[in-house]
């Protein structure tokens, strides 16, 4: 194999390598640099062949007060507040209050002024070891499970980690 070779052999691989480890670097600097907040979550115990372990996960966030018309699909935020060690909103804003600590997702359904939108944040299913999905399974109704997750400055999140009432 020729030198020129080699150097287009060598550039097409890295150039393949630096796109994923780009992405799991902005996806580490997100859980290192956001702010952690924790949520209360109403957890489900799914097991799917193809997905693997996993917990669907409901929380008090998902359905919010509304006095604007809300379409399917349109970015709702929700300005949150600290209550007895766990965060919670009850307004959808039409947009991120600048200044406050917020979350912010898209509407699942139409909603009219007036009702309640549910809302999804992308935090909604959590992936889990086999010992990790037991251990999950044998909390769920028997103990409070919170969602511990890093918010980015635009309201985005990330979970972090699970934990039960009593636990750290």
């Amino acid at each position: 194999m020729s030198h020129r070779r080699r150097l287009v052999l060598l550039a097409v691989v890295l150039a393949q390598l630096a796109l994923p480890l780009s992405l799991a670097g902005l996806a580490a600097g997100d859980l290192a640099f956001g702010q952690e907040i924790r949520l209360r979550a109403q957890p489900v115990d799914p097991v799917d062949v193809f997905r693997g372990n996993y917990v669907v996960l409901s929380y008090e966030i998902s359905q919010l007060e509304t006095d604007l018309r809300v379409d399917r699909g349109q970015t709702i935020c929700a300005r949150l507040h600290e209550e007895n060690g766990s965060w919670t909103a009850v307004f959808a804003l039409p947009e991120r209050p600048s200044g406050e600590t917020a979350i912010c997702g898209r509407a699942r359904r139409d909603a009219e002024p007036g009702g309640t939108v549910a809302v999804e944040y992308g935090i909604e299913t959590y992936y889990a070891s086999a010992e990790r999905a037991r251990e999950i399974e044998n909390a769920i109704g028997r103990v409070p499970v919170f969602v511990v997750v890093d918010l980015d400055g635009d309201g985005s999140a990330r979970i972090e980690r699970l934990e039960f009432e009593g636990s750290g």
